[in-house]
């Protein structure tokens, strides 16, 4: 008899399995969308930033002037009215220094000079707020090598 109850209660439990499943499974038109997950999404857009650098060239001595295009990772449409940094990295990845890139164009470009503290291998990376996204650059500053070497006297020493 007791084995009759563990019986009906096993068949009633996988007949009752799917629906359970069901119920606890948000139908497909419910499911988060991955953007929403990840916080970025804007008027049909959907994904996160792609950052590309477009252009880099010297400003001034110790400064370099960037352009970077932000797009949507799945449709690839640009992204308009982000919030764009370029932050200064230093050997062991601590920021120093950000500044904020303006918008260029209509078409996801946002530009600015960066000053670099001193000559040498640096890290810049470039964020954006919406959607979010971000891309670490290495830049290297050149070392100045003086225009004239001291001039060295040889010291002759008497032989032996």
């Amino acid at each position: 008899m007791a084995r009759s109850r563990v019986t009906k209660f096993l068949l009633l439990a996988m007949l009752l399995l799917p629906l359970i499943l069901m119920m606890i499974r948000p139908a497909a038109g419910e499911e988060a969308r991955p953007s929403e997950a990840a916080g970025t999404t804007d008027a049909g857009h959907e994904g996160y930033g792609v950052i590309d650098l477009e252009g880099r060239h010297p400003a001034a001595p110790g400064q370099v002037h960037y352009v970077v295009r932000v797009t949507w990772s799945e449709d690839g449409h640009p992204a308009e009215g982000s919030t764009v940094t370029a932050t200064l990295l230093d050997a062991f990845g601590t920021p120093l220094s950000a500044v904020t890139l303006d918008p260029v164009d209509a078409d996801g470009r946002y530009a600015g000079t960066v000053t670099f503290p001193s000559e040498g291998l640096w890290t810049v990376r470039f964020t954006s707020s919406l959607p979010a996204g971000s891309l670490d650059a290495v830049e290297q500053l050149p070392i100045s090598v003086p225009f004239s070497l001291p001039d060295f006297t040889l010291i002759e020493f008497p032989a032996p």
